[in-house]
């Protein structure tokens, strides 16, 4: 909590509040965690607290850095899930992995070597433990 506290110390928010700025915890990840990408980042804030709030908790952050350095590996593939279903459907569409697998295969590929990385699969939806053992790869 005294990574907290430091953070919140620099932030605009009054001392007395238990709050510190999104921007500042999108630092943390970048900075702490490594985390470059910023669409994702938006996406673990958003799974992490669902609220529109410009403003994370002390206790979102504590589950955060809790799951981060402590978690165990179900834990991290299930919260994984959650990052990617922000739907809340249970499962992931073809739209969703096309824009995940975008990101993340080479640039000189071309739209259409994702598009068939996609197809491959077969499926137009991943449920569960399925999807979950995909992400974890990636």
């Amino acid at each position: 909590m005294v990574i907290f506290f430091k953070i919140q110390k620099r932030d605009e928010k009054p001392a007395a509040s238990d709050l510190i700025s999104r921007a500042h915890f999108r630092d943390v990840l970048h900075t702490g965690l490594g985390m470059t990408d910023s669409y994702m980042m938006e996406r673990v804030m958003v799974a992490l607290d669902r609220g529109t709030s410009p403003f994370v908790t002390m206790a979102t952050f504590a589950k955060a850095l809790s799951l981060y350095l402590r978690g165990d590996l179900e834990e991290r593939i299930s919260y994984a899930f959650t990052c990617y279903d922000l739907l809340g459907e249970g499962h992931l569409r073809r739209e969703t992995m096309y824009q995940l697998m975008k990101k993340s295969v080479a640039k000189a590929s071309r739209d259409d070597d994702v598009e068939e990385a996609v197809k491959v699969s077969n499926l137009s939806r991943l449920q569960g433990r399925t999807a979950a053992s995909l992400t974890t790869c990636m």
